[in-house]
């Protein structure tokens, strides 16, 4: 045809090649590696779509991706066999130090690492929130609370003729001369 002649060329069912070039893309079988594909990176808007094997380079930049995630995870705790502890999160950062004052008994903790945007509990009281977080501001409520029922309760006080209340901080003056035994 057209003063070009045409073979055609029959091979066998099974062939065998140590190594096969189809454009920019060759296959080892030395090396058992597929090089030079195009599919390099992400940022193709058909990535993932067409059923391509990923390349080194592709799953690379995945792994890249997802080790900068442990960066902002929570994680459990392992179990000294190494599988995972559902019943206890240790967040990271500064170690917390804990100290007590052995005149006051007040405990002072310094680093660790803050929790912020805590919803409430909840009604402290209502046992169906027994087991959920507090924040400071129920903490503080929960302070409060106490502070203010303790001092409203008082101390009832008794004398010879007759008694009286006073709230927690109220002066009590005593009167007489206290030469009367009871």
């Amino acid at each position: 045809l057209d003063g070009h002649d045409i073979y055609t060329v029959k091979t066998a069912t099974e062939v065998d090649f140590d190594k096969v070039t189809v454009g920019g893309v060759t296959i080892d079988k030395n090396s058992n590696d597929i090089t030079g594909l195009s599919n390099v990176d992400l940022k193709a808007g058909d990535f993932a779509t067409k059923g391509r094997a990923a390349t080194e380079e592709q799953l690379k930049l995945v792994k890249d991706q997802a080790d900068k995630t442990d960066d902002f995870a929570v994680k459990y705790d392992k179990n000294t066999d190494g599988t995972v502890n559902r019943d206890k999160v240790t967040l990271g950062g500064t170690q917390t130090v804990s100290t007590q004052d052995p005149v006051t008994g007040n405990i002072t903790t310094t680093g660790g690492t803050s929790l912020t945007n805590v919803a409430s509990a909840g009604d402290y009281t209502d046992v169906a929130n027994a087991s959920n977080a507090v924040n400071a501001g129920d903490l503080n409520n929960a302070v409060n609370n106490v502070s203010t029922e303790l001092t409203n309760k008082g101390l009832d006080f008794a004398g010879n003729t007759g008694s009286v209340k006073k709230k927690l901080g109220e002066t009590v003056t005593i009167k007489g001369a206290g030469t009367k035994a009871d």
